[in-house]
């Protein structure tokens, strides 16, 4: 029994050494840290789908898939 009790203590307090408290400044740093990412800057410009979409219009699209989708803040 002693030792079921002494090993559930052990795993406990290295459980808590590794993961911060929610409260901790530490946690807060990592929520506070946000990285913006252009995701325009990250395909080329001469990729083959941007001169088809230049090319195309999509546009119709979302009218013949609109049955698809709930209303907004609603339910399927």
């Amino acid at each position: 029994m002693y030792a079921a009790k002494q090993n559930l203590e052990d795993a406990t307090s290295n459980f808590q050494e590794r993961i911060p408290l929610l409260g901790s400044k530490e946690n807060l740093r990592r929520q506070i840290a946000i990285q913006v990412v252009d995701i325009e800057s990250l395909i080329p410009e001469d990729y083959y789908l941007r001169r088809i979409d230049a090319a195309v219009d999509f546009s119709f699209i979302r009218a013949r898939v609109a049955y698809l989708y709930s209303i907004p803040g609603g339910h399927l």
